[in-house]
């Protein structure tokens, strides 16, 4: 048992001397706490019935959660569970956990030929677990966060009202954080559903980009290169425009980093930065560098990037890395959750840097720079909001396409406003301690900065300062310049922006290995695959068959069709067999179009 879910190891020994237990007078053990009763005292078998009728006509892919576990026949829900359903018990109190897992350690290890108990029923089915006190929060957090959201379509909650009355501030916390999770899973997955297969493609065709560990192309060659120097990372939030004067000021005691978006802003400021950091699978990336004068700095770019980018921008040179995401499982082990494309790659060029990535080019610039080494980062244009119903700087590229469009009818301002209108816009806390409209997205950025923030403070701090005076607060950053806008940088060497920049772009003047190797054989590996896929293609008979045997020899392939294999198995009770080959069979064939035509650009000569 503890085995499988080691995080009940923490609950033992943890009850307290308010805890107790008496006989309901139905006979039934019940928990006390300085001698009263946690449930009812009359019948907490019928009482745990009435609460747990809650969850008639559950799905098979609802997530029950029980909040309060004052009443242990609640642990009974195991009973009406569907093979694989997720269940969760969660309450306020931690010395309640330890009194169930001491007072109830025969029944998890019961004696030969003894019948288990309610809680040893419950914990002996998968995907029932026990949360007790804010301490396991985390636990719960990365348990939620470590679930196939594939399988997911909604949440329940049940309440022992005598529990949740103690602490309703503890469970209102809780629902809000479980439901903001899987709201961010869902995302994610959807997400994953459209932008899958452009990241599958993209990474195969950028293999030709790819370089083993000695070549500076491959970002582990730059691993903490700048060790606890000060690093500025540029956004191109709206506040940006306000702070370029302080940029400029103080940009020779920083190593720059722009997100893709941010670079036309700083370049019309007079600032030129050590390099720009690329995540986008999109073509439309390339207006961010269109006649600009890349010749000095450095892309740091995601393999997921359009493969015509390194093709048609000519900077000093190219870092490549790829994205990865670390999920904590019940057990206690973690599992990567790596883009498609990733492995097959690295499998030929050898490993790539990997970098967390919180959806955004900010949060993945953000942990790229703390792979370089920088644990003094500065954040501008980081707003995360609609500062003045604006999204952007002004001299993003969005705004030289919107120039063209202004007209007497048409102004920037009504244009921005059209913008926001199309967004779930709410009020969420700004720097100014006032309030500031965001929405759903920004908010998943912010809190994935937050909780990196947080995290990283107990194992490896980062210190993060915020110089916007505008945009939503962001848990855990110093707002340094609200009181004094004339804020003097702890940094101090102002020979630092130059020293950097040598040392960054000294590799790509020298290099030490010729890749021409490297770059003949991956193509040539990429095309074995795509002419696997064309048969594929071409094949007109047991094609569901022969993609199977396509996806086990490739495994990444298979986000080729994740889409619709997730939608057959989440509605495989009203789906037939036929429908389901038809519509696998459908999508296969249009899935394969797509990257067949897109390949073959790029793949012939």
């Amino acid at each position: 048992m503890f085995r499988r879910k080691p995080y009940l190891q923490f609950l033992r020994g943890k009850s307290s001397p308010e805890m107790g237990t008496a006989l309901a007078r139905d006979g039934r053990w019940i928990p006390t706490e300085n001698d009263r009763p946690l449930c009812s005292t009359y019948g907490p078998a019928k009482e745990a019935e009435r609460i747990l009728s809650g969850a008639e006509g559950l799905k098979r892919t609802q997530i029950l959660v029980i909040l309060g576990a004052g009443n242990p026949e609640l642990f009974a829900a195991c009973r009406t569970l569907q093979p694989g359903q997720i269940c969760v018990v969660l309450d306020h109190r931690l010395a309640l956990g330890g009194l169930y897992i001491d007072h109830y350690i025969e029944e998890i290890v019961p004696a030969a030929g003894a019948l288990p108990g309610p809680l040893a029923q419950y914990l002996n089915t998968p995907g029932c677990h026990l949360f007790f006190g804010e301490e396991t929060m985390i636990s719960l957090e990365h348990y939620l966060e470590g679930l196939p959201a594939e399988n997911f379509q909604g949440i329940r909650f049940l309440k022992h009202r005598a529990s949740v009355d103690r602490a309703p501030d503890f469970y209102e916390f809780a629902e809000a954080r479980m439901r903001g999770i899987l709201q961010s899973r869902m995302s994610d997955l959807l997400t994953r559903f459209e932008f899958e297969p452009l990241w599958l493609r993209n990474t195969l065709l950028n293999s030709r980009q790819a370089r083993p560990a000695p070549e500076p192309e491959n970002l582990l060659v730059w691993q903490n290169r700048w060790k606890d120097r000060p690093a500025l990372l540029v956004s191109a939030g709206p506040s940006l425009t306000e702070s370029l004067p302080w940029i400029r000021k103080y940009q020779d005691r920083f190593f720059i980093l722009a997100c893709d978006t941010a670079l036309k802003p700083l370049l019309r400021a007079g600032i030129r930065p050590h390099g720009a950091h690329i995540l986008d699978a999109q073509k439309q990336t390339l207006l961010h560098f269109l006649n600009e004068d890349l010749s000095d700095l450095v892309l740091f770019a995601d393999l997921v990037c359009h493969p015509s980018l390194p093709l048609h921008l000519k900077p000093a040179g190219w870092i490549f890395s790829s994205t990865a995401r670390l999920i904590y499982r019940p057990d206690g082990s973690t599992e990567e959750l790596r883009t498609p494309g990733t492995e097959l790659l690295e499998s030929m060029a050898g490993a790539q840097g990997r970098l967390q990535s919180g959806g955004s080019v900010a949060t993945s610039a953000f942990d790229l720079l703390r792979f370089l080494g920088f644990r003094s980062i500065y954040f501008a244009g980081q707003d995360l909001a609609w500062t003045f119903r604006q999204l952007h700087a002004l001299n993003t590229h969005h705004y030289e396409r919107w120039n063209n469009m202004v007209q007497r009818t048409l102004s920037l301002e009504s244009i921005n406003e059209r913008i926001v209108q199309k967004r779930d816009v709410m009020a969420v806390a700004a720097v100014d301690a006032k309030s500031i409209p965001g929405d759903f997205i920004l908010g998943l950025y912010r809190t994935w900065f937050e909780q990196s923030i947080e995290a990283l403070a107990g194992e490896d701090p980062v210190q993060c300062l915020n110089l916007s005076r505008s945009g939503a607060n962001i848990e855990g950053m110093q707002n340094i310049r609200m009181k004094n806008p004339d804020f003097t940088p702890f940094a101090t060497d102002s020979s630092f922006n130059n020293q950097a920049r040598k040392e960054l772009l000294e590799p790509f003047r020298n290099p030490e290995s010729d890749p021409a190797q490297n770059s003949v054989r991956l193509p040539k590996f990429v095309r074995s695959i795509y002419a696997s896929v064309l048969s594929l293609y071409k094949e007109p008979e047991h094609q569901r068959k022969s993609a199977e045997e396509l996806w086990r020899k490739y495994p990444d392939l298979r986000a080729l069709i994740r889409k619709t294999e997730v939608y057959i198995s989440r509605n495989k009770e009203k789906l037939s067999e036929e429908r389901s080959d038809e519509v696998y069979s459908k999508n296969l064939k249009k899935s394969l179009i797509s990257f067949l035509r897109f390949s073959s650009r790029y793949l012939n000569p």
